[in-house]
């Protein structure tokens, strides 16, 4: 079992991260990266999501 921290804020085995990331940076992190089904309005959501979590506008 390997494991790994995302943006200091999320640590878990490395599938299971990948599966269901939890906090906002990963979750946008992961949307970003091009692959079947990808969705990139998608990235602009979670960006505006992780912005509210942050304190930003």
């Amino acid at each position: 079992m390997s494991s790994v921290v995302a943006s200091g804020n999320e640590q878990d085995d490395t599938g299971a991260l990948l599966r269901r990331p939890r906090h906002p940076y990963t979750q946008m992190l992961l949307s970003s990266a091009p692959g079947p089904g990808w969705q990139p309005e998608r990235v602009g959501e979670l960006r505006a999501a992780f912005a509210l979590t942050e304190g930003r506008p």
